[in-house]
């Protein structure tokens, strides 16, 4: 038992190392906001809407910014809230990102359009 035990202390080490590893690996993306009342992220002071269209990886580029503060405007309980995770933000492939981009939640990408 105490040889498992060791195993699965070293197997969590191992996972939290890279864990860290990884998340640290996007720190030159640029900080986004989003805000849950119409939902939306901003991204250098230009607003998108965040639509519910869901479009496939295939589709998008390179990640472009990383939520690093949210707006909450709206209170949800934690297991009903649509907008648990929201986390980076994609340029849509052929698409100008000043106009358009996608937004991961909750492991989905949805198209988000630029507001005038």
């Amino acid at each position: 038992m105490k040889k498992q035990s060791k195993i699965i202390i070293v197997l969590s080490i191992i996972i939290l190392i890279i864990g860290f590893l990884i998340s640290n690996s996007k720190s030159d993306l640029k900080d986004a906001t989003f805000v849950n009342l119409a939902p939306s992220v901003s991204i250098d002071s230009i607003k998108y809407n965040i639509s519910d269209i869901e479009i496939s990886n295939d589709e998008l580029g390179n990640v472009i910014a990383k939520v690093t503060k949210k707006s909450e405007i709206v209170s949800y309980l934690d297991s009903e809230n649509p907008y648990k995770n929201v986390d980076y933000i994609k340029n849509v492939l052929n698409e100008d990102s000043s106009e358009l981009v996608a937004v991961r939640i909750n492991g989905l990408y949805y198209l988000a359009k630029r507001v005038e």
